[in-house]
């Protein structure tokens, strides 16, 4: 009788064993599909991904362009103005010329206060610039001042 238990508990652990073996062959045959699904998935990505970065150099390479273009005609514009103050300053000296988004901000000293008159008076007649204030004026062993104006664009 011990025998016939021996036998059928032998033959327990054998269809366990094979059960087992046949989950694991299972699950190896579902990973590599899996893993086969990812790597597909992976390739189509990393082509997409290249794709994505060509383009963005390809935009980046008009945005660095249109930039520079922009750069260079608002330094165009900018020196045009500069020699505009520097022909309707006489004895005058700039200290500071600030640019902002439609308008200039400058500082600056004269010796006679009429220069400084004469000045605003020119940059009134120009036709490129509007609302011109006399901000600050000081008088030390020189007259300081302060202008802003805005330009026409």
């Amino acid at each position: 009788m011990s025998i016939i238990f021996k036998e059928r508990h032998y033959d327990q652990l054998l269809i366990l064993i094979k059960n087992i073996t046949i989950l694991l062959l299972i699950l190896v045959v579902l990973t590599t599909s899996i893993n086969f699904i990812f790597n597909k998935k992976v390739q189509r990505l990393k082509v997409d991904l290249e794709n994505l970065n060509k383009e963005k150099s390809k935009y980046q390479l008009l945005i660095n362009n249109l930039g520079n273009e922009k750069a260079e005609s608002s330094k165009n514009k900018y020196s045009i103005l500069l020699i505009q103050l520097a022909q309707a300053a006489e004895d005058i000296i700039f200290n500071s010329i600030h640019f902002k988004e439609s308008g200039i901000k400058l500082t600056a000293v004269s010796l006679e206060q009429k220069m400084i008159f004469k000045l605003i008076e020119k940059l009134k007649a120009d036709q490129k610039f509007k609302d011109l204030r006399l901000l600050k004026i000081n008088q030390k062993d020189k007259i300081y001042f302060e202008l802003e104006l805005k330009t026409l664009e």
